[in-house]
């Protein structure tokens, strides 16, 4: 009973039950104060005629009303109805943004924490990466020293000296990724710091295209050094980054190639300095393009091809090198047919320093 009374249709006629009551009694009181029954000393007999037309026109106009309350009284309940469902709707979405909200709490905590664990993570792994370098300098000291040391004795021959260079340079090389390591952090937190200075780009290319020859001759593929005619002999630019950009995109692009070769091109205009190393190797699939210069990324997915030694850094540090310094690299790529990496790179020319070079320090011994 109550479930109909509270319904849309038991509303309405609850609604005009009572104003077909309340219209009833206004004009059954109109009825009677307009047409006289009688009084205290004369008897008054009203016209019959004027009594029934009182009554039919008050009749009609009791339906007339009745029918618009019936309308309006219908709206009424329409919009009752709406505000109801508004009603319940709203609390519905607000119980529902409430838990979301609830949730996003949970969840922002959640990755607070996360995020915590990740920073003590990160500082744990800096100290480690520390202390290895360290570690690690020490023998590659001795390496490179005892290079030099062996490359001054006179009884070596000439041709042996190219090789005690080559020597040394790889172990300066082994250095600097040590301290790529460290480049990682340094470059993420915004504290590396790219030094501006003189040095000769034809000495840097040469030394960087013997130390390679030499990897590409044991692996049975050419190497191609490709320069060109209007590299300026002096730039200007960090030797040292630069040295690690060039040293990872050819160390890259020997080891991933079996057959055919390596091409280093050097091109050079309006100051700017273009870089591309070519190869002929395994090639990368669209899909892994940009997944190679994400940290400790690896993309060989060769069924079968035999495990190729290396972390994962060497892109990764070059990308960031590259952009730190001002330039930026592109990749072309198709699967097995080789890759083409592309850097450039801001290098002002410059003219030969006239300072002169303080002379080189006799090494006595150990």
């Amino acid at each position: 009973m109550t479930t109909r009374l509270n319904s849309r249709l038991g509303q309405y006629l609850g609604i005009m039950l009572i104003i077909s009551l309340t219209l009833g009694g206004i004009l059954s009181f109109g009825y009677y104060g307009a047409v006289p029954h009688g009084g205290s000393e004369i008897e008054i007999r009203p016209d019959t005629g004027a009594r029934e037309s009182v009554g039919t026109a008050l009749t009609q106009v009791y339906f007339i009303l009745l029918i618009i309350s019936g309308v309006i009284a219908w709206l009424f309940v329409l919009v009752h109805e709406s505000r109801k469902v508004a009603n319940e709707e709203t609390r519905r979405q607000t119980s529902l943004l409430m838990r979301e909200i609830r949730a996003h709490s949970r969840n922002d905590r959640k990755l607070q924490r996360a995020k915590e664990v990740a920073e003590a993570a990160n500082h744990a792994k800096s100290r480690y990466v520390i202390g290895i370098s360290h570690e690690l300098r020490s023998p590659l000291n001795a390496i490179s020293g005892y290079a030099q040391l062996i490359r001054r004795d006179p009884v070596i021959p000439e041709h042996s000296r190219e090789t005690i260079d080559v020597i040394k340079n790889s172990a300066d090389h082994l250095a600097g990724l040590i301290e790529g390591l460290l480049d990682i952090s340094k470059i993420e937190a915004g504290h590396l710091t790219i030094y501006r200075e003189c040095f000769n780009l034809h000495e840097l290319l040469t030394q960087i295209v013997d130390m390679f020859r030499l990897q590409a001759d044991a692996k049975v593929i050419d190497f191609v050094y490709a320069p060109s005619d209007y590299l300026p002999t002096h730039v200007y630019g960090n030797e040292k980054r630069l040295r690690q950009v060039l040293i990872n995109l050819l160390s890259n692009a020997i080891k991933w190639t079996h057959e055919g070769g390596v091409t280093l091109e050097v091109n050079y205009h309006s100051q700017v300095a273009e870089f591309s190393v070519i190869d002929t190797g395994i090639g990368i699939v669209p899909e892994n393009l940009d997944r190679i210069f994400i940290p400790f990324e690896r993309v060989d997915d060769r069924e079968g091809a035999p495990p190729v030694p290396g972390m994962g850094l060497g892109l990764a540090i070059t990308k960031l090198l590259a952009e730190v310094m001002g330039g930026d690299i592109r990749v072309e790529s198709m699967p097995e047919k080789g890759s083409t990496f592309l850097v450039r790179i801001l290098l002002s020319s410059a003219q030969q320093p006239m300072e002169p070079q303080s002379p080189e320090k006799a090494i006595l011994g150990l």
